[in-house]
């Protein structure tokens, strides 16, 4: 209560009383009509009491108020403040509890506001709220929910008091309109408005940089707290309205939509800031996969539940890559538990991106790493940090680029982490809102801080600025340790195509190509401003992608660099992938019978670990395989892999990633055959062509100029994890010379399955009349494949069936001239043998069908 004791009094009620009434009523056999009288004296005090406090409360005076003033439109210049509000201690106020007495006489607003209570902890203090956060309305078409006192109200400026609120607040807000609240007078403290929007299924609306998306600012006593676009999929809004804010009385919060579309709400509430500031964790799962060089920098926060159960992931790659925030989704429309204690374990499991490319992974990332904290989640385990393409080089255990990100996150949650409250606005004066930025910051220890603010791939931030405003536990002189990026330039990584500055709603290119990665640190000297019983910090910052700052009170212990947690018992190291080089090299075709799938030569079908490597796509080379003269192992099209040690070794990460997934099976069983023409400057010199999937590693030696296969056999993979294979080149000791580069030339690239296509033995012959028979014999009743190799460049004008055509035996043939190979698909070997095959067949040939086999019997006419 602030200062004239005479304007009223706030009767307390101690809980304890309530508590031992409601013991005392049940207990009144044993203790007789007089115990039971007694109790009733008590519970009638304590009501009176009780309806005394939630009066309160709820700005029902004890003596005579003038009418409220209605909601009525009002033109922007007109002066807006309201006569004081009846005093409201924030110490005694509480989430609303069942009622524990018979309804009051006193007529009730339609709505109990303060009912029922929005999040866990019980103990929240809540002082204001419209609506119920029960995922009402699902989307911003669905119809009026009828918990807020109207869907929409007219007027370019509405103001209402706190009390008419109940039943007058909209639940949308028009483009261009402001709603004015007239708040009641309170202690001063830190508070947070807390809003939740409703998500808009407008497709497209996160995709297209220019597309219109709903905005909305927030003002205390004229003082902007928030300035934000809004996302699609509906928003968590927290809102830190400073101790150093308020005035004693006639405080005001404004709600502004500066969009085009109409902001639409699940509830709107505030609380008090401290008991807001509950613990947050994030960890990484898979922790023996991390790099032991970098265990000391990430152990801290470990996943201790290995048991914990992986929910389902999204199959999509946009789901894929933001799946945490469509799992906030689920919990804003209440399908995940309470959105207070929102966990989640994150797969990540993103699609290669380039290491020139490393910056998009980081952006995603934080995008979604960072916008699970801002919009209230409370814990996150990181799952499937290793790995091409993600965080840790499998094969040189150095740190991707993107692990840059990951450690710039880590740092916020050193400590004993509780959640501070943050506001971010735009810097460098601007008027417009932010655009998709997400924010958060911790306490980790007494006297420390930090913050980060992270941009989405599609953000925005008006002149490369933003400011920082936070309420921080502490006064007086603070030392502020800050980082404006996330990238070194050590890492040797190239501006990225795709960065560039906007003028007005186009992205620009950098013409020149320069984007300052310099991760060196900033350090101020800070005087905190003063804001109730600690500091406000409210600092104007340079931003790139990712904002870090550090926060430690002057005399304050900093945190030092992290250890490993020692008391947790390091598994058995890994066993090797279960996966051999088979035979060695061969420069001989595979069996025409197995089945095979092919990996299409495409750009991005295999991708560069580092600087160091470089793969394209080109024509083929020609060459000498198995007798043939002139042919290319199997397309027209090649993947080459430049490799130039010339710069020196790599900085981070080494080699060429394969994508297994890529042809789309289980590899578990299988053989990868692919074939390799290296090219060098000594020729003369055998070259190694080393391999890495997960844990295991292999090599073999080639020759150079010429074309040579090789197989992979793998065994059961399935409780291996990686399904990149990463070529790399020769080690420091077999290089031909540093001067020297180095091209490995891939081609036909395919999976084979041991139990063959369905046929079981396949000859080619010439006819008396110069026609070729091919002859496949199968299991009766399968469908097989097959595959004739010609030793000479022919052209086949057509291939025929030796039976009749039906349905039983159609088929498809296609030859390529550059590999000499026919390929021979939907062959359906019949349940009998035709009479009419048995001139073709040899004795040999006839004898496997008496033991059970069936002949498909065909007629190729080949030219020159």
């Amino acid at each position: 209560m602030s200062g004239d004791e005479g304007k009223r009094k706030v009767v307390k009620i101690d809980r304890n009383v309530l508590r031992d009434a409601r013991q005392k009523s049940n207990k009144t056999e044993s203790h007789g009509m007089a115990g039971f009288l007694v109790t009733l004296a008590v519970l009638v005090a304590a009501g009176v009491c009780l309806y005394s406090y939630r009066d309160a409360i709820r700005q029902e005076p004890e003596y005579p108020q003038e009418p409220p003033v209605p909601s009525e439109p009002i033109s922007d210049a007109e002066n807006v403040e309201q006569p004081a509000e009846p005093d409201l201690t924030a110490g005694e106020t509480v989430a609303a509890q069942e009622p524990l007495l018979p309804v009051h006489e006193k007529p009730q607003p339609r709505i109990d506001h303060l009912s029922p209570e929005l999040l866990d902890p019980s103990t929240r203090k809540v002082f204001w709220q419209i609506g119920r956060l029960d995922g009402r309305p699902e989307n911003c078409d669905t119809p009026f929910a009828g918990e807020f006192g109207q869907e929409t109200v007219s007027g370019t400026v509405v103001r209402m008091t706190a009390d008419q609120a109940a039943a007058e607040f909209p639940q949308r807000i028009i483009p261009g309109q402001s709603i004015v609240l007239n708040l009641p007078e309170m202690q001063a403290r830190d508070l947070l408005f807390r809003a939740v929007s409703v998500r808009r299924d407008e497709p497209g609306i996160m995709l297209d940089p220019n597309k219109e998306v709903p905005s909305l600012r927030i003002l205390c006593n004229g003082q902007i707290i928030w300035g934000r676009r809004l996302d699609r999929r509906g928003l968590m809004i927290n809102a830190l309205i400073p101790s150093a804010y308020l005035e004693s009385y006639k405080n005001t919060i404004t709600l502004q939509n500066d969009g085009k579309l109409p902001v639409v709400f699940d509830a709107l509430w505030i609380e008090a800031a401290q008991e807001a500031s509950e613990p947050v964790r994030f960890a990484i799962r898979d922790w023996e996969r991390i790099p032991d060089s970098y265990k000391g920098q990430f152990g801290w926060n470990r996943e201790r539940d290995s048991e914990q159960q992986m929910p389902g992931i999204p199959s999509s790659r946009d789901m894929l890559l933001s799946y945490p925030m469509k799992r906030f989704e689920d919990a804003l429309r209440l399908e995940a538990g309470s959105v207070s204690r929102c966990e989640g374990l994150w797969h990540y499991r993103n699609l290669f991106v380039r290491f020139n490319e490393q910056e998009k992974v980081a952006l995603y990332f934080l995008e979604s790493a960072v916008g699970w904290f801002f919009n209230g989640g409370s814990a996150l385990t990181l799952e499937n940090v290793t790995g091409p393409g993600r965080f840790f080089c499998p094969y040189t255990k150095r740190l991707y680029p993107s692990a840059y990100a990951l450690w710039s996150l880590s740092r916020v949650f050193e400590g004993e982490a509780r959640r501070l409250p943050v506001n971010v606005l735009a810097g460098g004066g601007a008027e417009q809102p932010l655009d998709l930025v997400y924010w958060m910051g911790t306490e980790n220890k007494p006297g420390v801080a930090s913050l980060i603010v992270a941009k989405s791939r599609f953000g925005r931030t008006p002149g490369g600025k933003v400011r920082v405003v936070c309420a921080l536990p502490w006064q007086g002189a603070t030392v502020a340790t800050v980082n404006n990026g996330i990238f070194p330039e050590a890492v040797n990584m190239d501006k990225p195509t795709y960065r560039g500055e906007f003028i007005g709603d186009v992205r620009q290119d950098d013409p020149n190509g320069v984007y300052d990665r310099n991760r060196q640190d900033k350090v101020l000297n800070i005087q905190l401003a003063p804001n109730g019983q600690g500091g406000l910090l409210d600092v104007e910052l340079d931003i790139q992608d990712c904002l870090y700052v550090r926060l430690v009170q002057q005399g304050a212990t900093a945190i030092g660099s992290p250890v490993a947690n020692q008391s947790v018992t390091p598994k058995p190291p890994q066993k090797p992938v279960a996966i051999k080089v088979a035979g060695g090299v061969t420069e001989t075709r595979e069996s025409g019978l197995l089945r095979r799938k092919w990996l299409p030569v495409y750009s991005g079908s295999m991708y560069e670990l580092c600087a160091n490597y470089r793969v394209r796509t080109g024509k083929a080379t020609p060459g000498a395989v198995q007798g043939q003269d002139y042919v290319v192992p199997e397309d027209p099209q090649s993947v080459f892999c430049d490799i130039d040690y010339t710069g020196g070794v790599p900085r981070t990460a080494e080699g060429a990633a394969l994508p297994l997934y890529s042809f789309h099976e289980n590899i578990d069983g299988k053989t990868l055959s692919f074939w390799v023409y290296p090219h060098t400057q000594a020729s003369s010199r055998t070259v190694t062509l080393r391999m890495a999937l997960g844990a295991w590693e292999g090599s073999t030696t080639l020759k150079p100029g010429k074309w040579q296969r090789v197989e992979l056999q793998f065994a059961d993979l399935a409780g291996g994890y990686e399904r990149h294979l990463v070529f790399l080149g020769p080690s420091d000791y077999d290089r031909p010379g540093r001067s020297d580069k180095i091209t490995f030339e891939f081609n036909g690239i395919s999976l084979l399955d041991a139990a063959g296509s369905g046929g079981r033995y396949m000859d080619v012959r010439t006819l008396a009349d110069g026609r070729q028979a091919i002859v496949v014999l199968g299991l009766p009743g399968q469908e097989g494949t097959a595959r004739h190799h010609f030793a000479k460049a022919v052209a086949v004008n057509t291939v025929t069936n030796t039976v009749a055509p039906d349905a039983a035996n159609t088929f498809k043939w296609a030859y390529k001239s550059d590999s000499q190979t026919l390929d021979l698909t939907g062959l359906r070997f019949p349940e009998t043998t035709d009479a009419s095959i048995l001139p073709y067949l040899n004795y040999k040939e006839k004898q496997h069908c008496q033991q059970g086999l069936t002949p498909v019997v065909l007629i190729a006419e080949v030219g020159t």
